[in-house]
């Protein structure tokens, strides 16, 4: 009997059944031929082969298994690469204050052998997210500059939320860590529009106020001024946080730290409610190593051929916690100006006839002086990373003197009238004016949850005499000399408090709520005398006691949707207004 099969595994297969068969065959009691035949063997011919049947029957059995034994491998090895990656997400905090870790190191490694399967970096807000991961059991790693390395376990059988994952801060905390990579000179994330100025090779060389005219949209101008086009008030933050300096300590700042010290510079339009600050946009200067404490005292003079002179004094003193900036200036400027003009009324008669009705002439000399003083402190304590209290305190003082003489004239040949008056004025007055504020800000979380309060107090109060005279010296009196004195006494007290809670909703969309309560107090004793008469009479038609008094209270609620370069604010308020006066 002759039999064929497809393959070499078949017939070794084959060979290797009947050597077994033979030797059972020779064992006592083993042959094909014995009355208790195993079961499961098949029956043999009468050479003690399996029939011909038997072996086909065998045959496809063999097949059969082999068969579905592919089908298995096949189908294992389809399950894992096809369909079988998946997603991994999470969020990494500080476990000593719950604030997002931002730009860390997060990789998955093969449990197996520890082998790197994929790698990414947390966001701004600690979240991060790793993509087509195949299952099985993984370790994720999470590295950080002055953070313990962790490993957390982890099996990936379909799209796996990690959920918040907390670092405890490392015994060991590098001061500075520079890291070189390709990155576009200017970038997107979320609102901020960032200028990455350790990546411009043309700017290093300058100082941060050359770097900031390079960043888009941000304006600088000869005095040291910092403006953005189209908001109108800019708040500066210096590594994430409001520089608390003042404007002159502030441009001295800019002017001397020189440019390769900066990383990157942030432009925040419409900033969110996670900034907790009223302006309209802020700049935050990110520097390459954070200065933890700082001693800063700066002074100087400025002047121009107006002419004018105003030295000025300022000192900060800062920690990790507290800081204290104090600020001192003066001014004193002096005016002198002389003008005049002439005018001829024609009227116009036939064609090419003119004819002239009038001539007039002013002669108009002005001098004045004005000294100025000012002086500043605010107090700024970090309670915790969180909490932050400010204290703030303004008073400036001024007096200036003023003195006009307008000399008239005019001739009137239509109507043959011809006068002229010279008009004296001479003016002189103080104000001072003071200021007092305490803010609290406190966040919850770095994503815009927050509460700020703030009690704010102004007094002022001014006081001028403007003394007027008008001589006319006429061939037709026009009117009568007269001599009057302008008293004005002012003074005024504001006060107000409010309160605005701000909750987000998720990274483009917020709920804020406010509370203002405000009081006003205006009082004004205006007086004209007239000087001409014998006994100085009060003129009762322009002389006036004024006294207004208001009290004022306003709720709102307000939401906010960001949609790409376009903000959506819609608002319901409630406002309680009682005038007396």
């Amino acid at each position: 009997m002759e039999m064929k099969y497809n393959t070499p595994l078949k017939a070794i297969s084959l060979l290797l059944f009947l050597i077994i068969t033979s030797l059972a065959m020779a064992q006592p009691g083993g042959g094909f031929g014995g009355g208790n035949r195993p079961m499961g063997h098949p029956p043999v011919d009468g050479r003690g082969r399996p029939s011909a049947a038997d072996m086909e029957r065998m045959r496809k059995q063999w097949d059969r298994m082999k068969a579905d034994e592919r089908y298995q491998q096949v189908k294992q090895k389809k399950r894992v690469q096809e369909g079988d990656v998946f997603k991994v997400v999470g969020t990494v905090q500080d476990s000593t204050n719950n604030e997002p870790l931002a730009f860390v190191n997060v990789a998955i490694l093969s449990a197996e052998d520890s082998s790197l399967v994929k790698g990414s970096i947390t966001d701004i807000n600690g979240y991060f997210e790793v993509q087509n991961v195949p299952q099985g059991d993984m370790l994720l790693r999470i590295s950080a500059i002055g953070y313990k390395n962790i490993m957390v376990p982890f099996a990936v059988s379909n799209n796996t939320a990690l959920g918040t994952i907390k670092v405890a801060p490392g015994a060991t905390q590098l001061k500075e860590v520079k890291i070189t990579s390709s990155r576009p000179l200017y970038a997107m994330d979320g609102e901020k529009l960032i200028y990455n100025v350790a990546d411009d090779p043309t700017i290093q060389t300058g100082t941060t106020s050359d770097a900031l005219q390079n960043a888009p949209g941000v304006e600088v101008d000869i005095e040291g001024n910092i403006t953005l086009r189209g908001v109108s008030s800019v708040e500066i933050w210096v590594n994430d946080k409001p520089s608390k300096l003042t404007a002159e300590n502030l441009k001295t700042y800019l002017e001397t730290l020189p440019a390769n010290a900066l990383d990157r510079i942030e432009t925040i339009t419409n900033p969110s409610a996670k900034y907790a600050t009223s302006a309209d946009a802020v700049i935050n200067i990110i520097t390459s190593a954070y200065i933890k404490s700082n001693h800063f005292i700066s002074f100087g003079v400025n002047g121009a051929t107006q002419p004018f002179v105003s030295p000025w004094l300022s000192y900060t003193w800062a920690n990790e916690k507290l800081s204290v900036n104090l600020y001192a200036s003066g001014r004193y400027n002096y005016s002198n100006s002389r003008g005049w003009r002439e005018t001829t009324y024609r009227k116009d008669g036939a064609a090419g006839e003119y004819d002239t009705t009038a001539t007039e002439f002013y002669n108009d000399t002005t001098y004045g002086k004005r000294f100025n003083g000012n002086i500043f402190a605010n107090v700024s304590y970090q309670i915790d990373s969180m909490s932050n209290i400010e204290f703030m305190a303004n008073y400036n003082y001024s007096y200036n003197t003023n003195f006009n003489a307008l000399d008239r004239s005019r001739n009137d040949f239509l109507n043959n009238l011809a006068y002229n008056y010279v008009d004296t004025n001479a003016t002189h007055g103080t104000n001072g004016f003071g200021r007092f504020g305490i803010d609290y800000t406190h966040k919850f979380n770095k994503m815009g949850h927050n509460i700020r309060a703030s009690i704010h107090n102004n007094i002022s109060n001014g006081f001028s005499e403007n003394d007027f005279v008008r001589l006319y010296n006429t061939t037709y009196t026009l009117g009568q000399n007269y001599d009057k004195c302008y008293l004005d006494n002012n003074k005024s007290k504001n006060f107000s408090a409010d309160v605005r809670y701000n909750l987000p909703i998720n990274e483009k969309s917020e709920f804020s709520f406010g509370l203002e309560y405000g009081n006003d107090y205006t009082a004004r004793d205006y007086k004209v005398y007239d000087n001409a008469s014998t006994t100085n009479d009060l003129d009762l038609l322009r002389s006036y006691n004024f006294l207004d008094y208001e009290n004022s209270a306003e709720a709102d609620a307000e939401w906010t949707r960001r949609i790409g370069n376009f903000t959506l604010e819609l608002g319901l308020g409630a406002k309680y207004e009682h005038i007396d006066f």
